[in-house]
């Protein structure tokens, strides 16, 4: 107890800029941690088994996706109705229970596990909203959710080279790794929930700049989807053909590398990781633009050219005009680049 007060006295004393700095790092790492219990069953191949004739790793992509699907519609209740005492507790409860339905998924066996992939994604789906929060309201929030969003790019290729590096070192087979995986990242998640919420609220100056996120009722929600009804179905549709897509190239990267004759556990780090720092130097240039207006605009572009650089590189790629290698960089950067500036966008 002391030693927090201390954390937290010494961040009341820091800069905006410093606890911004903070926070944003923090909330990068914490959403790092969380994809350990989300995607690391992504890492192995499954040795092509199947379930009810249908490809065993492909009935647990579908699994996990049904079960996130699902939390995320729960999770416009169960977010907007949280509570900020609550955070912290929700978030370690919420991990804990994926981490556990890891555990279920390596003692159970095929094809009865699969129902514990669908109990794992749901919990998960509402990490992001319950992390998001610790950031919004605040002067540097938009900088502070796009080092947050490029964590989907960093955390999916470090946590696939954890994994296969597991199995490739410890006697621990496709169906622990999972949870082992978990297992090495739980505290480091639960260390960073603890300095999300060390950290000062939003400052009157901040709550001037932006407006002040309050708890939502049943009769706000359904006001505020009547008002916003057009730009909320068509924004819906566009993200989920856009979240398919991407989600493709994710849960099956192992075997798009695999066909393409290129392998070695850090190729999906580097390849991820160099993604990750162009679409955040691109995204964090945006601050200079004062204009909201011309930086709405500005975001919109690089959405666009997001999907022209992945439709124009797997053209390119079709016809052997590029390699393997720079298909799944290019096709990687074009996808990110649409869908973190649109994941940012829909925060605020």
């Amino acid at each position: 107890m002391e030693i927090t007060q201390r954390f937290k006295k010494r961040i009341s004393q820091m800069d905006e800029k410093s606890v911004a700095i903070l926070l944003a790092v923090t909330a990068f790492l914490c959403y790092t941690c969380m994809y350990s219990f989300r995607k690391s069953f992504t890492a192995a191949s499954f040795d092509d088994a199947t379930v009810w004739g249908i490809n065993y790793k492909v009935c647990l992509v579908i699994a996990q996706m049904i079960g996130y699907m699902c939390s995320k519609f729960y999770g416009i209740k169960f977010i907007a109705e949280s509570k900020q005492k609550n955070r912290g507790r929700y978030l370690i409860v919420l991990i804990c229970i994926s981490w556990l339905s890891l555990l279920a998924f390596a003692w159970f066996p095929r094809p009865y596990n699969v129902a514990f992939l669908l109990l794992n994604g749901f919990p998960l789906g509402m990490v992001w909203g319950l992390v998001f929060s610790y950031l919004e309201g605040r002067k540097y929030t938009e900088i502070m959710g796009a080092v947050m969003a490029v964590s989907l790019i960093f955390a999916s290729g470090l946590i696939k080279t954890v994994g296969r590096w597991l199995m490739h070192t410890f006697p621990i087979n496709e169906y622990w790794m999972p949870f082992c995986t978990g297992f090495l990242f739980l505290l480091p998640f639960i260390a960073c929930v603890w300095l999300l919420e060390q950290a000062p609220h939003p400052t009157e100056q901040d709550k001037a700049l932006r407006t002040e996120r309050v708890a939502m009722d049943k009769t706000s929600r359904k006001e505020f989807f009547k008002m916003f009804k057009p730009g909320i179905i068509l924004t819906v549709v566009i993200y989920t053909m856009l979240t398919i897509i991407r989600d493709v190239r994710d849960n099956f990267e192992i075997e798009i590398w695999e066909m393409l004759h290129l392998k070695g556990n850090g190729v999906f780090a580097k390849v991820d990781g160099m993604i990750a720092l162009i679409v955040l130097i691109l995204i964090a240039l945006l601050i200079l633009v004062k204009d909201n207006l011309k930086a709405f605009k500005l975001i919109h572009m690089l959405i666009i050219s997001g999907f022209f650089i992945a439709g124009v590189s797997t053209y390119l790629f079709s016809i052997q005009m590029i390699s393997g290698l720079s298909w799944m960089l290019m096709v990687g950067l074009g996808l990110y680049l649409a869908y973190i500036p649109y994941n940012v966008e829909l925060q605020q």
